[in-house]
């Protein structure tokens, strides 16, 4: 992973920027997605760890005005973003309105009520798995996917421990739906209402955090990730 937070165009109006981060002492990597809005704002959906450098080339693209924390876990350096930006409207998946009260969050996300974006950028809760409550996201323009812990898409890796990890989670060399995420299901039938409401989206690319941006084939490649579940 790109580790100088440096912006990496994948489209028009689209860019993503990397840094390490470990869960549970195993390296896993972040990734940040940044959405230029028709009126030049900057939508961010999962924040990274804030520095000079990763301002600076903001500021070249255009001007935060949303910052997104898209389900319970990720939200770990929204913290340095909201102070770095006091005036950009915070939003948080439900669960992490409650988690994290020590932020200041100005809007749930919810699928009843449309956000200011909603005519660029398409959202659906993911039911069925609370301890997660992530919002998957649809930027238009792009046809591009956008989400956090749902799925992986790690490549192939020679570190021991890394592979015992990929494994153990069946996200090894793979776009995957992982066994931790899996745990976690309460209700299959609202989980499958969610992927099956996804897979109705026009999206071709992929993004996620943890992993490879899909480039392409992003659809096929994410039904076939949920085929079992479907």
């Amino acid at each position: 992973m790109n580790t100088t937070h440096e912006l990496i165009p994948l489209d028009q109006d689209l860019w993503t920027v990397t840094q390490p981060h470990r869960f549970y002492g195993i390296p896993v990597g972040t990734r940040m997605t940044i959405v230029r809005l028709q009126d030049g704002a900057l939508w961010l959906h999962s924040p990274i760890q804030f520095n000079d450098k990763l301002k600076s080339a903001l500021e070249k693209i255009g001007v935060v005005k949303y910052l997104i924390a898209p389900n319970r876990y990720h939200h770990m350096y929204l913290e340095s973003f909201v102070e770095g930006y006091p005036e950009a409207l915070v939003y948080a998946a439900p669960g992490l309105v409650t988690k994290r009260k020590d932020i200041l969050f100005h809007r749930s996300l919810n699928n009843n009520e449309p956000q200011i974006w909603s005519e660029e950028i398409k959202s659906i809760s993911i039911a069925g798995i609370p301890m997660l409550d992530e919002i998957a996201f649809l930027h238009i323009k792009t046809k591009t996917l956008i989400l956090t812990d749902l799925c992986f898409n790690y490549g192939s890796t020679k570190t021991r421990l890394l592979r015992w990890y990929r494994k153990l989670e069946d996200c090894d060399n793979k776009f995957s739906f992982a066994r931790l995420i899996k745990i976690g299901i309460r209700d299959r039938t609202a989980l499958r209402k969610s992927i099956a409401a996804i897979l109705e989206w026009d999206f071709d690319r992929i993004i996620v955090p943890h992993g490879n941006v899909v480039d392409t084939h992003g659809k096929q490649i994410f039904a076939r990730a949920f085929q079992g579940l479907l």
